[in-house]
């Protein structure tokens, strides 16, 4: 316990424990050597062709954070991937910072920034996971963080103007790298309706609407007036991208629950059960594995602290817990509806929710170590202390992973062929043989093209067939996926 005493010491006040957060993200970037995400290509080619001028192509897809890559890019003329890299890093600092705020407005304990800092630190899916990816979801952090900071500042400050405009606008921000979070500036004004009660009585309601809605009116009109002047320009404003998604996604939703899942049993009468009850075994059954991702994501941790939380009660004032729980509901509801459209589901569609867990659950970690003595205590403090240890070693440690996109790029790189092969799915291929951003999207995606080699990335290798004309040269395999190398038959006559 000596030791942890000094660490708490040390690292109690906001600056050095932000610092800490920031060198464990900064070498969780390092461990990728070089590795990215299938996403990241798309948002390098858009910077690519942003800072090219190419705004028709480069904008067509929620642009905002190709946009500063290319913008970052541009000004220090670093590569694309490691101004990408830059980019997440600050705004992933933007989301540390004020969790660390929230954390310590909320909760006047001494201490109390250490073990918030040690929660997220031992929170895999974000330091691990998802931190060292080039992603948008860092801006959604940080706006979330930002936007629940100054809201719990507007609720404190008897609804100023000032902190009703900064949370409103922070939010934006983070719907500007993903739409999810243009669902808050929403859902709060709502809450606030029920919740806040004293501002909605002494307002009139026109009064208090346009208030609470005053950067979304501004925002549509923005987008009505910039619509309105590009009518016949190459820039792609002439529709709402990704925002028309919202309608029919929720009309989806509700035709999916309804809808029987391809579950089919030998038994009559659980078959026959399945039959007659889509809705509820839809519910379950989509429902069970919801949960369970949760659970997994979290970690053994954090279900104990959550556990405590709900046996003894909140450490935290219902000023803030309710909007919490409120935020916690509303950042699941959006993951919910997604996963029951796509039926996709991974960790990272969590996080910005998993922010506010923490939030919750930092008073309860304080109360183990603080308020506790005796024992059982002590034996109870070691085990946490022990599988935090063991969770930030995961973070730090990173195992080596198979990686047969890589180790086709170096094959690629060595036969020297760039302008004699189709990549099919393959351009991370391309990108680890050294191939420009520039190259990869001027190089052949399609296979009438009739080049001398082709190359093919299967993620089901079993069913995968040859295309005629073509010889399997060499593949690259692993589990159920395989980049495989084909050569252009030599005809003879």
């Amino acid at each position: 316990m000596k030791y942890l005493n000094l660490m708490k010491e040390k690292f109690s006040s906001l600056l050095p424990m932000w610092l800490v957060i920031m060198l464990v993200a900064i070498w969780s970037v390092a461990n990728q050597e070089g590795s990215i995400n299938r996403d990241s290509l798309l948002y390098m080619k858009q910077a690519y062709l942003i800072s090219e001028g190419n705004f028709k192509e480069g904008l067509a897809f929620w642009p905002f954070f190709s946009l500063l890559i290319a913008f970052l890019h541009k000004i220090t003329n670093i590569n694309l991937q490691w101004a990408a890299h830059a980019v997440d890093l600050v705004l992933f600092g933007i989301a540390v910072y004020y969790y660390l705020k929230i954390v310590k407005m909320i909760n006047q304990k001494k201490h109390i920034i250490f073990y918030a800092g040690l929660l997220l630190l031992s929170c895999v899916p974000i330091l691990d996971d998802y931190v060292g990816m080039i992603l948008r979801d860092p801006g959604l952090w940080a706006g979330c963080m930002a936007g629940t900071y100054f809201y719990f500042k507007y609720i404190n400050q008897n609804c100023a103007l000032k902190y009703n405009l900064l949370w409103q606008f922070s939010f934006m921000i983070a719907g500007a790298f993903r739409p999810e979070g243009l669902v808050f500036l929403i859902a709060i004004p709502l809450f606030n309706i029920f919740f806040i009660q004293n501002n909605y009585r002494k307002n009139s309601f026109l009064k208090f609407f346009l208030n609470q809605f005053i950067f979304l009116i501004l925002a549509c009109l923005c987008f009505f007036i910039i619509k309105t002047l590009t009518i016949g320009s190459e820039l792609p404003i002439d529709s709402g991208g990704r925002l028309n998604e919202f309608g029919p996604r929720i009309i989806s939703f509700f035709k999916q629950l309804s809808s029987q899942l391809p579950i089919y049993s030998d038994n009559y009468i659980l078959n026959s059960f399945f039959q007659k009850n889509p809705f509820t075994v839809t519910v379950v059954f989509l429902g069970s594995l919801f949960l369970m991702k949760i659970i997994k994501g979290l970690g053994i941790l954090n279900i104990i602290l959550m556990l405590t939380h709900f046996r003894k009660g909140s450490k935290i004032s219902s000023i803030y817990l309710k909007p919490l729980y409120f935020l916690i509901i509303i950042g699941f509801s959006l993951v919910f509806v997604s996963f029951v459209n796509n039926f996709v589901l991974t960790d990272r569609y969590f996080i910005f929710s998993y922010f506010w867990i923490l939030i919750i659950l930092t008073p309860i970690l304080h109360s183990y170590f603080e308020l506790n003595s005796g024992n059982k205590n002590n034996f109870r403090n070691f085990l946490v202390i022990l599988i935090t240890i063991i969770s930030i070693l995961t973070v730090i440690i990173d195992s080596k992973k198979n990686n047969i996109e890589k180790d086709a790029g170096k094959f690629l790189k060595s036969l020297q062929i760039d302008n004699k092969v189709t990549l099919i799915d393959s351009h991370r291929v391309a990108y680890y043989a050294g191939y420009s951003i520039q190259q990869i999207l001027y190089t052949s995606s399609n296979f009438s093209d009739n080049l001398d080699w082709l190359v093919v990335y299967t993620k089901d290798k079993l069913n995968f067939l040859t295309p005629l004309g073509y010889d399997l040269h060499v593949s690259f395999e692993y589990k159920n996926h395989a980049v495989v190398f084909l050569k252009k038959q030599i005809l003879l006559k």
